[in-house]
């Protein structure tokens, strides 16, 4: 890779200090961009900064082994975990922002609403968390699209859950808001409100 050695480095723990934010929340931005590799990691607390220049070879890889993966589950439904030969494992939420943009690149859809994403890439939702989703921002399910858009909005259900499971699935569900909106922030996406009177629903 041409960028490893270009680029300013980032100090985590300097960066939660000027901006007076925790640093599990600087972390968790910073495993997202990882994941898309606009950053990478150099130290403990310290990483690389590369831009957004590699994106779209980034793109293309994450669509052929989205492809190759949508092929090996058609010929081996029953593999809960597929076998990978990829060296560098990604987890946590940056794998699971892979698996939200490779929905976008494997089936070419425009919009996806979040809940939908969320069941692609966790698993089935139960019907209360769903429903809840859908209940949030004024009625409208809130969708991502392939650009930015400026939306303050931010849905998240603060209401108790029963049960661990449960409480999970809310946790993962959050987090992939969280996910959308670094995306968002970076261009990568937008926000939408599919119930919203304007529609601007394509990017440009």
């Amino acid at each position: 890779n041409g960028t490893e050695n270009s680029g300013a480095e980032v100090d985590i723990v300097n960066v939660a200090n000027q901006l007076d934010v925790k640093r599990r929340r600087i972390y968790d931005i910073i495993n997202i961009m990882e994941s898309v590799e606009i950053v990478s990691r150099l130290k403990k607390n310290t990483y690389r900064w590369h831009g957004l220049d590699n994106l779209p070879s980034f793109f293309a890889r994450l669509q052929k082994e989205g492809y190759q993966a949508r092929k090996m589950k058609r010929m081996y439904p029953h593999l809960k975990e597929l076998p990978t030969d990829d060296s560098k494992t990604i987890k946590g939420m940056g794998n699971t922002c892979q698996k939200l943009i490779q929905i976008f690149l494997v089936t070419h859809k425009i919009d996806i609403g979040l809940t939908d994403a969320a069941e692609e890439v966790l698993g089935p939702l139960p019907k209360s968390e769903k429903q809840k989703d859908n209940e949030t921002g004024g009625g409208s399910a809130p969708s991502v699209s392939g650009e930015k858009k400026d939306d303050g909005s931010d849905s998240k259900d603060e209401s108790k859950d029963s049960g661990g499971e449960g409480k999970a699935m809310k946790t993962k569900i959050r987090r992939m808001y969280d996910i959308a909106n670094v995306l968002q922030s970076i261009g990568i996406i937008r926000k939408e409100n599919v119930g919203s009177t304007s529609s601007k629903n394509k990017p440009s």
